[in-house]
């Protein structure tokens, strides 16, 4: 479960789309293990979700995945309870759970969220601003498909996707600027 919520904070997701679940849909059972999912990815610390967009996907995903599956890959117990290790995703589930994600949270503002908390240098919205810009949608998609699944190491969507990350950090820092500035201003050597 901890590389499942990590990859919430981790590099790489994108776009605000509607929330298409509000739980309603959700039996008792389905809404408990929503409910135990969102309380896992929401806080304050940095990579977490607000409450609003953990519930939203907590509803998604368990909407697209179901129970049993859940339980099946070992991030629910019996009883519904999230388990904190021996998750692992197949590409069906891994698909629908970045979908999820994707219904529910915006990409680069919950990066930027997380790199600005780590590097105050940054200016948050341009660097959302960025991520937005340089990873497609599909591109985040399978970047968490591949992160769910293990591949992430592997994965040239990931290596690519990281370096885009990278770019737009490097680009938006607010400590870029004043390096910059200084470029051409040296004295010649003698």
């Amino acid at each position: 479960m901890k590389k499942a919520l990590s990859a919430l904070a981790a590099v790489l997701l994108l776009v605000t789309a509607a929330c298409g679940s509000d739980g309603s849909q959700l039996s008792d059972k389905e809404r408990k293990v929503a409910g135990n999912i969102a309380r896992e990815l929401s806080g304050s610390d940095a990579g977490k979700l607000d409450k609003k967009a953990a519930t939203c996907f907590a509803d998604e995903f368990v909407d697209r995945a179901g129970v049993p599956a859940l339980r099946k890959a070992g991030l629910i117990d019996k009883d519904g309870a999230v388990q904190q290790q021996g998750t692992t995703f197949d590409k069906g589930l891994a698909g629908k759970y970045a979908d999820a994600y994707l219904a529910c949270v915006d990409f680069g503002e919950q990066v930027a969220q997380a790199y600005a908390a780590q590097d105050p240098s940054l200016d948050e919205k341009a660097f959302a601003a960025c991520l937005d810009d340089k990873l497609p949608k599909d591109t985040v998609r399978q970047v968490i498909v591949d992160n769910q699944t293990g591949k992430s190491g592997t994965s040239k969507e990931v290596t690519d996707a990281q370096e885009q990350v990278t770019a737009c950090q490097q680009k938006t820092s607010k400590q870029s600027g004043k390096q910059d500035s200084g470029k051409g201003k040296g004295t010649k050597k003698q």
